[in-house]
């Protein structure tokens, strides 16, 4: 075997993949991950066959391996799978090495289904639970958009990407329950906690609910912003949604160990919930019977 080609024994190869020299096909296991060490040839040849056929950007980083590696080029080829390339990478062969180091993330992009896809709110970003996944499925100018805080500093998508919901995402912070036993929601424990990246707050259900302010619809974060109306003290409404749907996913679990539907409206949480519910009335979100069905409240 030369050091820049494979002899091709098996038959079963396809024909274009026979042209490809060694260095080619080592790009090719480079970018998805994989190793040529310690593997004979024919085996090398069937893993390429293997991935030729079930990864989506193959085609799209055969181009690229047998382009000329220009700059340009490769960000021309790169806006095909929805690919940007920062700034800092554009110049040399740093634009060819980042292409080959990312390309593996836009598989999601190639094989999705674009009649149903619609380009994801800030809404629809804070609201899922994977949010890194959800992300891979869209193009990066999908993403990337003038009302959004973006880095052009990064070396790999899912750097980018947590950049991207760290600056965009988690400055509104999130909300979580600390238990899943519903008695002890209606005792002074602190089991509903607020975080961001700078602090977390702790709440009993009591306090919450005493920190609602029905008449201007908001949700103050302490005593201090319900005295002070004027200030901007009040939760931001993602975050009223987020607590809303985590306090309905647990009303759903509750009333799936019961089986019996039947809401304890004396509960502080579902009284949390109805607060939430209008405050958010004229909001798009989760309908409560997707959750909880015929439910009775009593």
């Amino acid at each position: 075997m030369s050091s820049d080609s494979l002899t091709i024994i098996s038959s079963d190869i396809e024909p274009s993949l026979k042209v490809l020299s060694k260095e080619h096909i080592q790009e090719f296991f480079r970018s998805y991950g994989l190793s040529m060490i310690d593997i004979d040839q024919n085996k090398i040849l069937e893993i390429l066959s293997d991935i030729s056929h079930k990864c989506s950007t193959f085609i799209y980083l055969r181009e690229v391996i047998l382009s000329d590696r220009q700059p340009y080029t490769i960000m021309i080829l790169a806006s095909k799978i929805g690919m940007y390339i920062p700034l800092s990478k554009r110049f040399g062969i740093n634009t060819y090495e980042f292409y080959i180091t990312n390309v593996r993330y836009y598989e999601k992009i190639i094989t999705r289904n674009t009649e149903k896809l619609k380009i994801p709110s800030l809404y629809d970003i804070y609201m899922v639970k994977d949010r890194i996944s959800f992300l891979l499925q869209y193009r990066d100018d999908e993403i990337i958009k003038p009302e959004y805080v973006f880095s052009d500093n990064y070396n790999t998508r899912i750097e980018m990407l947590n950049i991207f919901i760290k600056n965009n995402v988690n400055i509104y912070g999130n909300f979580r329950l600390e238990c899943n036993f519903r008695s002890v929601y209606n005792n002074d424990i602190k089991l509903i906690t607020y975080y961001n990246d700078k602090l977390t707050i702790n709440y009993t259900t009591n306090e919450l609910l005493d920190l609602f302010d029905l008449e201007y619809n908001k949700l103050w974060s302490c005593d201090y912003g319900y005295k002070n109306k004027d200030k901007k003290y009040a939760f931001n409404y993602l975050c009223l949604h987020m607590l809303r749907q985590i306090i309905l996913e647990q009303l759903h679990k509750w009333n799936k160990m019961d089986y019996n539907y039947t809401i304890d409206k004396s509960n502080h949480l579902f009284q949390i919930f109805e607060h939430l519910d209008r405050i958010l009335d004229k909001e798009i979100k989760n309908d409560i019977s997707a959750y909880l069905g015929e439910h009775n409240i009593k």
